[in-house]
């Protein structure tokens, strides 16, 4: 698994709207994805790999807080190496990484 803070992308930029319409989900407001184009990394941020929930606990205790509505923390994890129940009081589920093999999305 790697931790790392990215930027959220929001309707009015327009590489955004354009990738929306592309997707044909021109009425989302924002994305928050795994895509480093579509949400690059903030200027400290890198990829952090862990391998474990409690060092992706203690490494959050030592980064900067991502700022309000302009940036999030991005935890990405192999589900078929670990068990994190999609209810964790910690964590908060955006959705599945739907590329195959290939990097060909389904959408």
């Amino acid at each position: 698994m790697w931790l790392n803070t990215r930027v959220i992308k929001f309707v009015n930029d327009y590489e955004y709207r354009k990738y929306a319409k592309y997707l044909g989900l021109p009425a989302f407001h924002q994305i928050r994805s795994i895509a480093p184009w579509c949400n690059p990394h903030v200027n400290y941020s890198r990829n952090f790999r862990l391998d474990s929930l409690e060092k992706v606990w203690n490494l959050l205790d030592r980064l900067s807080s991502p700022l309000s509505s302009k940036q999030y923390h991005l935890l990405f994890v192999d589900a078929s190496k670990h068990n994190i129940p999609e209810n964790h009081p910690k964590l908060k589920l955006l959705g599945y990484d739907l590329l195959d093999i290939a990097s060909k999305s389904p959408l």
